[in-house]
């Protein structure tokens, strides 16, 4: 049973390691996703073909809800979810984040203690994001904290979150403790395409905004190439800042899109020859993350190009051999050539064994033994 209060369409790795576990389990057993539905309509269902796999979506996610409406959402699905675990009796529980975490806790500590719990965090929080957040998150949080001594599993991405993490919950120790990172499916892998021709295609997937991202210095480099560089943006969820701004910008060279359906993602990327991600790192979240979006980029051929505050990213930097994996000071992107980014030696860099298929193993091994 699997447990994720935000809906499915807009968390590919979910996607990606439901696909996984169906595959596995086959025939031989059941899955149970507990989620909620999305508000962003551009977005199509998420569906499993597979008969072994169900969802039950109780409520609505998203930010554009009603109070009244969204405390309603909050209390008919947390009680649903709890109802099922209570009628079902599952003896393992897969959940994501804290905000997944009441029923799931609950379920174990008041009516089947022999329950295996198994926790991934998609995201880093930090003590204070808890203490300043939500209420009803750091609420969770602490239950969470009751059961980290008793869980059969607990992942982050990396293992500079898990550090953090583990640093955080001092001096509780938890048990199980593992990295998942997010990786996309098998079938995205591609080898590069030819030299990076004229003009530089680049692409963004993704959430966007100004404040938090290096979105309006990016726009100006871009539009100071006068037409040697072009940047396409798919975006399904931005702030109305980012929204108003390049609206207005009224760039020949820069082209906001709406976001596309997850499995449409493979096609569009090989059309391009750059991905760039543009996180400025305000939160150790961020400082600390190698998002998705990275190895999607690399798997579908194309270099990257990142800020040099993403620390996590460090490690896959290729700066000779391609797909290329730049850090740029966005602050001083003037200080660039076209020419020293997407030069290439010749050759390319070690097998990009970056698939959900690989990095799973461990986990659904756990899960089905």
């Amino acid at each position: 049973m699997i447990v994720h209060f935000s809906p499915p369409e807009l968390y590919p790795p979910l996607q990606n390691f439901l696909k996984v576990l169906s595959n596995e389990i086959g025939e031989k057993g059941k899955i149970y996703l507990f989620t909620t539905n999305t508000t962003i309509r551009s977005l199509s269902q998420f569906k499993m073909l597979s008969s072994n796999t169900k969802i039950i979506r109780l409520g609505v996610s998203g930010t554009n809800i009603p109070r009244f409406r969204r405390y309603a959402n909050f209390i008919w699905h947390y009680l649903g979810v709890l109802f099922y675990l209570v009628k079902l009796r599952p003896g393992k529980i897969l959940y994501y984040e804290t905000l997944s975490a009441f029923a799931p806790v609950l379920y174990k500590l008041a009516f089947n203690r022999k329950t295996a719990l198994y926790i991934h965090y998609h995201e880093y929080t930090s003590p204070q994001e808890y203490r300043e957040g939500p209420p009803l998150q750091r609420f969770f949080h602490s239950l969470e904290k009751k059961i980290y001594t008793k869980t059969s599993w607990l992942s982050h991405t990396n293992t500079f979150r898990l550090d953090l993490f583990k640093q955080d919950i001092a001096p509780i120790k938890a048990t199980g403790l593992a990295v998942f990172p997010n990786y996309p499916p098998a079938s995205w892998l591609v080898s590069p395409g030819a030299a990076i021709g004229t003009p530089v295609k680049v692409v963004y997937a993704g959430s966007l905004d100004t404040k938090n991202m290096f979105s309006r210095e990016f726009a100006n480099w871009v539009i100071s190439h006068n037409g040697k560089i072009k940047w396409d943006i798919y975006c399904y969820n931005f702030s109305k800042e980012a929204y108003d701004y390049f609206s207005q910008l009224n760039s020949p060279f820069i082209s906001l899109n709406a976001g596309i359906d997850y499995e449409k993602l493979p096609r569009l990327l090989r059309q391009y020859d750059i991905g760039v991600i543009l996180y400025k790192g305000h939160i150790k979240n961020h400082v600390y993350n190698t998002p998705n979006k990275l190895f999607e980029y690399l798997v579908s051929g194309l270099d990257v190009w990142y800020p040099e505050e993403m620390i996590g990213c460090y490690e896959y930097d290729s700066t000779e051999y391609r797909p290329k994996v730049i850090r740029l000071n966005f602050q001083k992107l003037k200080s660039y050539t076209l020419e020293q980014l997407t030069g290439r030696a010749t050759g390319i860099r070690k097998q990009l064994n970056f698939t959900v298929e690989e990095s799973s193993k461990p986990l659904v091994n756990n899960l089905l033994n």
